[in-house]
C-alpha cells in the first residue's frame, strides 16, 4: 500500500500544543493518513503470525472480534512504505506515529481503527504488548479494551468518562 497522499491538506497540532492548524506544506489530511496506516497494518496482520500472537497474548482470540475491529499489526514493513523525507514523514512525526529520529513509535503493536458513526476511520487505537493503549490523535476518546473479565472470549469496548 502506498502511503503517499497528495490531495488532502495537513493541519496538525503537535503534542506540545504548537503548530495548531499549521499546514505541513503539503496536501495530506491526518485522518486519511491514519486510515491508510490502519489499512496497511490490517494487511500485515492478515499475512503474518506476529499480530495474531500478540492479540492472543492480550486475550483477543476470537477471529470474528478481530475482524470486526479490523485489527492490524504494525511491523517493519510499514517503515518501508513511508517516504524517507517530505511532508508525509513530517506529519507522521508530528502525529507521534514516528519518533523525532524517525523510528516507528507503534512498532510491534496492535492497531485498531477508530471509526466515526458512519464507519469512516478518524483515528487509531494502538495497543502495546504490555496492554497499554495509545490514541492517535490524542484527543480520540479512550476505548478501554478489556477482554480479561470475559476470559478472552470477547472484547468489551467502553467509552471513557474520564479524560
Amino acid at each position: 500500500m502506498d502511503l503517499t497522499l497528495c490531495k488532502y491538506a495537513v493541519y496538525l497540532k503537535r503534542a506540545d500544543g504548537s503548530g495548531a492548524n499549521t499546514p505541513m506544506g503539503s496536501n495530506i489530511e491526518p485522518a486519511r493518513v491514519l486510515a491508510q496506516v490502519a489499512a496497511f497494518c490490517r494487511k500485515s496482520f492478515e499475512k503474518g503470525s506476529e499480530g495474531k500472537a500478540l492479540a492472543a497474548k492480550l486475550g483477543l482470540t476470537d477471529e470474528r472480534v478481530l475482524e470486526r475491529l479490523r485489527a492490524g499489526y504494525a511491523d517493519a514493513s510499514l517503515m518501508k512504505a513511508i517516504p524517507t523525507k517530505g511532508p508525509l514523514r513530517e506529519g507522521l512525526i508530528a502525529m507521534g506515529l514516528l519518533t523525532k529520529d524517525g523510528a516507528l513509535a507503534i512498532a510491534g503493536c496492535l492497531v485498531i481503527p477508530a471509526p466515526n458513526r458512519e464507519g469512516t476511520p478518524i483515528g487509531l487505537v494502538v495497543i502495546r504488548p504490555d496492554g497499554a493503549e495509545l490514541r492517535f490523535p490524542a484527543s480520540l476518546p479512550l476505548y478501554g479494551l478489556n477482554p480479561v473479565p470475559l476470559g478472552g472470549k470477547a472484547a468489551v469496548l467502553t467509552g471513557s468518562v474520564i479524560k
